[in-house]
């Protein structure tokens, strides 16, 4: 087997140096919905000690339980010379954590059967991709989704301000111009060695972030759409997530953004690079959230749905038996004992990092506004301790031994929630409660009721609302008992008046 050397941080890059669509939902019967909060006030000061301790300008943070945003928030600065405090609406730079919103565009156009996996990337490019170092070879979306196609970065890439391909400000250079620029024969940054490697597709994991650009320029080339507009028609635009965008232009204030910093707080400025996908998207703490929630709401979440439950574990999902836990960019970490999907970032100035803890259904993101050895060790830090608080909130569920019957109706409730809940507060749809922990409850009044249960521990709480579950009606031989009653009273009134 291959072994695949993935880092959290620091990507090749850093180590070199929605018109919005509105989605109408209904709810069906006995739907299943949860939310979760944290008591995490002193979890905050934590993190705010640890931020100050590494002398960072400012630090973002999120933490999800299944599809529930619990926690989000920054602490510092992300302008410093400005004065401007971070907060949860404060976009931060993701750099290569970019590319697994490569991945939600890619899974869309899966969906709609217009790309696959398997599709050789040059039945959707308007030119010809050949690696001239071997012949014969067939490139597949797979393998730039998996680092394994054979492109190469060239070392090209510079700094803010230095000529090359980092630009303050966005970049003129098209995604279009750039790729086709850099992998065709004549093109302004083609080299038939330094953007190639002497291999066949997937024959070597070696990391490439123009050959996940070259994946992102496939959404393009398909639809018609830049990614950009793809990204916020599909999903940022349904999830109400304006504080992301791919480009500066993208925000109304870019003032607001968190601010890049060297390791001694040295202002770098806003920059960009034409291969924009593979890691320039900026993303705020409370939409880092969002998109979290719906990755493990199975593409749903608050009643949203922007991808098919399928099209999630494809994601995660390992995309060749001999590449053990890549899955379409997102991989498996070997530091969690369960089943994961992460990402990490790192560049000029900033550093990020993301997992999803599939079985646990935590999700944990930590963004950075500096790029230096004391910030890195501080997201770890902050890191661990949201994994930690994820996993000591309660996970509220419950199941009734009969859903249905005639009025009056005796419902048997047994408390199922985890992560040891010490209090638990009932609603049972009629204005009636309960605080035991398996109450019984009797329902005396045709209709259809939503239960929620709240479990609470000293971490926080955790509701799973059914809507609809429990479903009453009127006993059908009092039904019957009323109907023929009111016909032998109305015989009798007609015998009366004859008699009389």
């Amino acid at each position: 087997m291959i072994s695949i050397q993935t880092h959290r941080l620091r990507d090749a890059r850093t180590i070199c140096l929605l018109a919005a669509l509105m989605l109408g939902v209904v709810l069906a019967s006995s739907v299943s919905l949860a939310q979760t909060s944290c008591n995490c006030a002193a979890l905050e000061n934590q993190i705010e000690t640890i931020r100050n301790n590494a002398g960072l300008p400012a630090m973002g943070y999120a933490l999800v339980v299944g599809d529930s945003v619990v926690f989000t928030g920054s602490v510092g600065m992300a302008d410093i010379n400005d004065n401007i405090t971070a907060d949860a609406n404060t976009p931060y730079m993701l750099a290569s954590l970019s590319k697994t919103y490569i991945t939600a565009a890619l899974l869309k156009l899966i969906e709609s059967g217009a790309l696959s996996l398997d599709d050789p990337v040059n039945d959707h490019l308007p030119w010809t991709l050949d690696n001239p170092r071997v012949s014969g070879e067939v490139i597949r979306v797979s393998h730039l989704v998996t680092h394994t196609s054979g492109l190469r970065d060239a070392d090209i890439f510079g700094s803010p301000g230095s000529g090359d391909l980092y630009f303050y400000g966005d970049t003129s250079i098209t995604l279009a111009e750039f790729m086709e620029g850099y992998f065709v024969p004549g093109g302004q940054w083609y080299n038939s060695v330094a953007n190639f490697r002497n291999r066949m597709p997937g024959d070597q994991y070696e990391y490439s972030n123009f050959a996940a650009a070259l994946a992102g320029y496939l959404v393009e080339t398909i639809t018609g759409t830049e990614l950009r507009d793809h990204s916020v028609g599909n999903l940022f635009g349904p999830l109400g997530m304006t504080n992301t965008g791919w480009h500066l232009a993208d925000f109304s204030d870019v003032s607001l953004i968190a601010m890049p910093y060297s390791g001694n707080n040295t202002e770098i400025g806003h920059y960009s690079y034409p291969d924009y996908p593979d890691g320039q998207l900026r993303s705020s703490p409370a939409d880092l959230g969002t998109y979290m929630a719906v990755m493990l709401g199975g593409g749903e979440t608050s009643g949203v749905r922007v991808l098919e439950p399928e099209s999630v574990d494809l994601a995660f999902d390992d995309v060749f038996n001999n590449y053990a836990g890549q899955g379409v960019f997102w991989y498996r970490y070997d530091g969690w004992a369960e089943r994961n999907a992460c990402h990490s970032g790192g560049d000029i100035g900033v550093l990020s990092d993301m997992c999803l803890l599939l079985e646990s259904q935590v999700g944990v993101a930590v963004v950075v506004n500096q790029d230096s050895f004391a910030a890195e060790d501080a997201l770890y830090e902050v890191f661990d301790l949201l994994v930690a608080k994820g996993l000591e909130l309660p996970t509220a569920e419950f199941s009734t031994a009969q859903t249905s019957g005639n009025a009056p109706f005796d419902a048997e409730f047994t408390n199922l929630s985890t992560n040891g809940p010490t209090s638990w507060l009932w609603t049972f749809g009629d204005g009636g409660s309960s605080t035991l922990q398996d109450p019984n409850y009797q329902y005396t009044t045709e209709g259809d009721y939503t239960v929620t249960l709240t479990s609470t521990n000293g971490a926080g709480s955790d509701s799973e609302t059914k809507v609809e579950h429990i479903h009453i009606s009127v006993p059908e031989p009092a039904l019957l008992t009323q109907l023929l009653s009111g016909v032998f009273g109305l015989f009798a009134l007609n015998a009366s008046r004859k008699r009389g």
